[in-house]
Order: structure tokens, then C-alpha cells, then sequence
């Protein structure tokens, strides 16, 4: 650490000599990243921001001094840089021969690339830096509280897990604020058992909007109220971390979704609330939902069928990155009950939820994952035999709107 220390010393005394030889400074990297971390003590990449505003207030901008070394102080009158109303941008000094920006050309007032102050720069870029990384990991976080939690685990029981594991994925899906466990697993039963019906809460049959959130505008079918009431949710009901996010519906989850990501960029790098409040709540709350639709719409309308070529859901690799491992869906809905809603695994097929629920399983935190491989191994073997036979597949009947209409004279 102390060799890398002076290494970044050197490089900003280099830079600062380069400026006041008339070379100009043209806001490299390399000479903003050793500007900014030659002020001393260690910068985690999750406190850079407050830690370097402070030492920036407390021991005053970087400069050189008679003897040719870099430090920190009020600057010479001699090396101060003209103010403009941008702030921190300011104009580098003119080459010896060459014309200022106030003469014809140079460097432009408020040019993003250069001009930059070393300090401004890294502060800038390490606050987009952290807040898109937190943006990523909730969004992956909260994801997985949809797969691995209330679709995998609580809808189709296709495993088991331990409580920490349990109250952990309720977390996660608090932060996802797509309803509580109890309403998500109680739709979600419905639909499997009459998709693409009147009965079917998010019905395709319907169109993509629909299925993707028209169903969210208008009030449930009479039929899918009736499928609710006949099936059975005791499972749900007798399970505490699930009643416990009931009971605390919506406030818990609208605190999770929006508030506490917020109050983790304020506590540990200093970020302003409503700005973490919009993009690590509000905009990753938008992004999420508009994924998890998407296995209810695209899924159910593009891609191929080569598990059951009689039914609408489809192999859609594109909704699967997005939704972490949710668009193999043809498999899905032919053998709901594989906790790897998926033929493959990782290598094969993007799936991080099955990795995610594969890694806890060896620790024993989960247990009792369920597969539909063998059950496959023997319809595929019945498949190739029909054909052998001159038996052909069957086909889903026609949407509404791939049925052609007939003119009435």
C-alpha cells in the first residue's frame, strides 16, 4: 500500500509539473485517479465519494510548492485557474504558440471530456459508478426473490428450504414489491392450472397487453375469482414467514422497495435520498416488473415449443436473461413442479436461479429439489416412437387473431 502510495504521489506531481510547463492539463485518467487519491488514507470504492469531499474541505485542492513537491493548501495566487459559472470545469492552460478558447479555438467551456477537475471527476464517476451497481444488485436481488422465492418455492413447492433461507427470500421479494407472497402464489396457482383461459389472471388468448399488464387495469374475471376460491393454500397459510408478510402488506414491502435502498446509499456513501430514492427504488422497481411480465407475455407468445408442441408457453431465451432463468417456459409449464424450470442447467441454459438454489443445496439450506428429466426421458422416447409410426405432433389450436376472418355479404 505505501509503494502504491507514492507511485500515485509521483504520478500527480508529474501531471502538475506537465501543467505548469505549459502542456496543458487534459484531465487524462491517470492524472485524475492519482489526483484524487493522493490526499491521503485508504478509499474503499463504497465510501470514494464522502471520503474525498472531505479531504478535499479539510485540506484544500492539490498544488506544488517552491520545492517542487505536491501538496495540499491554499494555491498561489500565480497558479490559480480563472473561475467560469461551470464550477469545477475549467479551461486548460494554452500550449506556448497556441491561441486560447478565447481566440478562435482551444479548449471549449464546459466540455465534459476535458476540464474536468480531478477531484469533481472521480467524485462524479464513482457516485454513477456505485449507484448503478447498486441499481444492478437489487435488481438482481429482488429478481431472485421472484424465481427462487414466491414462484419456485412458495407456487410449486418444487423444493424446500430452511428458515434463514425462507425469511431471507421474503426479503427479497419485499424489495420487489410485485404484491405479497400469499397473492403472488395464490395468481400464480390459477394460472398454471387454466392458462390461456377466462380462468388464466394474466389470460395471453387476450393479446400481449393484456397478458403483460392490461390484466392489472381491469378487475379479475368472474372465473378466475371462482378458480381462487376452489384451490387449496393451506401450505401458505401454515407457513409463518408467509403470514408474516401478509400481515405487514404493504407498508413492509413498499418500505423495502423504496425507502431502504435509498437509506443504504445515504448511510454508507453518502449519496442524496431522492435521487437514490427514484433510481435504486423507483426506476429498479420499474425495470423488475416490466421482466417478470414479460414470462407472462413474450413467453407465451414467442419462441419454440419442443417439450409440448400442444400449449402456448415457449422456450424464450431472451426473457430468461432478463428474468434471471423464467423464460424457459415451454419446459416450465409441462413439468411446473422442476425447481430448475429449465431442461439444463447453467452451462447450457441461462438459469442463475437454479446456480443460486444449487449452491445453497450442498450446505444444506435446501433440500428435496424435485426434476421433470425423467418424466421427460420417457415422453420423448413415446414422441420419437408416434413419429416412427406416422403419428404427427400435435398443435396448439389457433389464437383469435391467427384465425382468418371471414367477410358476411
Amino acid at each position: 500500500m505505501i509503494v502504491l502510495r507514492l507511485l500515485r504521489y509521483k504520478l500527480a506531481a508529474a501531471c502538475l509539473h506537465a501543467r505548469r510547463a505549459g502542456r496543458g492539463y487534459v484531465g487524462t485518467p491517470a492524472c485524475r485517479a492519482a489526483a484524487g487519491a493522493a490526499g491521503g488514507g485508504r478509499t474503499f470504492w463504497f465510501t470514494a465519494p464522502t471520503a474525498l469531499r472531505q479531504r478535499l474541505v479539510e485540506n484544500g485542492p492539490l498544488h506544488e510548492n517552491d520545492q517542487g513537491h505536491s501538496v495540499r493548501g491554499e494555491v498561489p495566487p500565480q497558479e490559480q485557474q480563472p473561475e467560469l459559472p461551470h464550477g469545477d470545469l475549467h479551461y486548460a492552460s494554452p500550449r506556448p504558440g497556441h491561441r486560447g478558447p478565447d481566440q478562435g479555438h482551444g479548449v471549449q467551456q464546459g466540455d465534459p471530456n476535458v476540464g474536468l477537475s480531478p477531484v469533481a471527476y472521480q467524485n462524479h464517476l464513482a457516485d454513477t459508478l456505485i449507484l448503478s451497481t447498486l441499481n444492478f444488485a437489487l435488481i438482481r436481488l429482488s429478481g431472485f426473490g421472484i424465481t427462487v422465492g414466491v414462484h419456485r418455492l412458495w407456487s410449486h413447492r418444487s423444493y424446500s428450504a430452511a428458515f434463514p433461507v425462507r425469511f431471507a427470500l421474503m426479503l427479497m421479494n419485499s424489495i420487489a414489491n410485485q404484491g405479497s407472497i400469499f397473492h403472488w402464489a395464490r395468481d400464480h396457482r390459477v394460472h398454471h392450472k387454466y392458462s390461456e383461459t377466462d380462468a388464466d389472471p394474466h389470460n395471453a388468448m387476450r393479446g400481449f397487453f393484456f397478458a403483460h399488464i392490461g390484466w392489472l387495469y381491469v378487475k379479475k374475471h368472474p372465473e378466475v375469482i371462482r378458480a381462487g376460491q376452489e384451490l387449496d393454500f393451506s401450505d401458505l397459510y401454515e407457513d409463518p414467514v408467509v403470514m408474516f408478510q401478509k400481515k405487514l402488506d404493504p407498508w413492509f414491502a413498499l418500505y423495502m422497495c423504496f425507502v431502504f435502498p435509498a437509506q443504504i446509499a445515504v448511510k454508507f456513501w453518502g449519496e442524496k435520498f431522492w435521487p437514490a430514492f427514484f433510481v435504486a427504488g423507483a426506476l429498479r422497481y420499474m425495470v423488475v416488473l416490466h421482466f417478470t411480465w414479460f414470462v407472462n407475455s413474450a413467453a407465451h407468445l414467442y419462441g419454440d415449443h419442443p417439450y409440448d408442441t400442444a400449449s402456448y408457453p415457449s422456450e424464450n431465451p431472451y426473457v430468461s436473461y432478463f428474468a434471471v432463468g423464467e423464460g424457459w417456459h415451454n419446459w416450465h409449464h409441462k413439468y411446473p413442479f422442476d425447481y430448475a424450470a429449465s431442461e439444463f442447467g447453467i452451462s447450457s441454459q441461462f438459469n442463475p436461479s437454479k446456480l443460486f438454489i444449487d449452491m445453497l443445496a450442498p450446505v444444506g439450506l435446501v433440500w428435496g429439489r424435485k426434476r421433470g428429466t425423467a418424466a421427460w426421458n420417457m415422453g420423448r422416447e413415446r414422441r420419437e416412437r408416434d413419429l416412427k409410426n406416422g403419428v404427427p405432433l400435435a398443435k396448439p389450436a389457433p389464437r383469435p387473431w391467427e384465425v382468418p376472418s371471414t367477410k358476411q355479404e
